[in-house]
């Protein structure tokens, strides 16, 4: 049944029929919408193992929901950014390296199959070009929770991806996340500072999409089903 996204996320039901929701930018025609029953139901559904994405524009449906997980650097008070960067991002996971290093030419390098240079490659790892990014992530604090056994694990954000920022509203130095994982429950969250896929007008995956679909592939799984954060 098609539907609003605000009449998703404001019915429960309508949440359990999906595995992974995905929030892509500019989703703000669905923001008021975003009230408490929404926020708990979407805690709720990524708690039962429910995969959330967000990215760039559409960050209130992260922090307002999981405001523990990160902050973000403001503009005029808003997370939103007016002006858009392009970022040159270091691969920080050995495994996503090892398998963007395995991956064969023609899917690192999409330029031969779409007439000529202008694309992002992934010809310069650890290094990734990240195409428009419309938010940052300022800090990634420790999520900290029981682990059943006496002790404590943190369940906050893990960085796939940091790069330099504007020199704007985002600083060039220290790097900040452009790609951030975290755990809720038996669910996961996941955030990009920039779009999924910013060209439309190509043949193969940009290296923003490569990255995305190897976290894609890693959070869906429940590796081990702890309790949420308190608070």
């Amino acid at each position: 049944v098609l539907g609003s996204f605000q009449q998703l996320i404001q019915n429960y039901a309508l949440l359990q029929q999906y595995h992974i929701i995905f929030v892509p930018c500019s989703n703000d025609a669905a923001l008021f919408g975003l009230d408490a029953q929404a926020r708990d139901n979407l805690r709720m559904w990524v708690e039962n193992g429910g995969k959330y994405y967000v990215s760039d524009w559409s960050n209130e449906f992260l922090e307002d929901t999981f405001p523990q997980y990160q902050d973000f650097f403001l503009e005029s008070g808003s997370a939103d950014l007016y002006g858009v960067y392009d970022s040159v991002g270091t691969v920080l996971d050995p495994e996503l390296l090892s398998w963007l290093e395995a991956l064969p030419p023609g899917i690192k390098d999409i330029n031969p199959k779409n007439g000529g240079g202008g694309f992002p490659t992934i010809n310069n790892l650890p290094l990734i070009e990240t195409v428009d990014n419309w938010s940052g992530i300022s800090a990634t604090p420790p999520v900290m929770v029981d682990d059943g056994m006496g002790g404590q694990v943190n369940v906050g954000h893990r960085v796939w991806l940091e790069g330099p920022g504007d020199g704007w509203d985002i600083p060039v130095n220290p790097p900040h996340p452009l790609t951030v994982t975290g755990q809720y429950g038996c669910g996961k969250i996941q955030f990009t500072s920039y779009h999924a896929a910013e060209f439309f007008d190509y043949v193969g995956l940009s290296p923003q999409e490569l990255v995305l679909i190897y976290t894609i592939l890693e959070i869906g799984v429940c590796q081990q089903d702890l309790p949420p954060p308190e608070g």
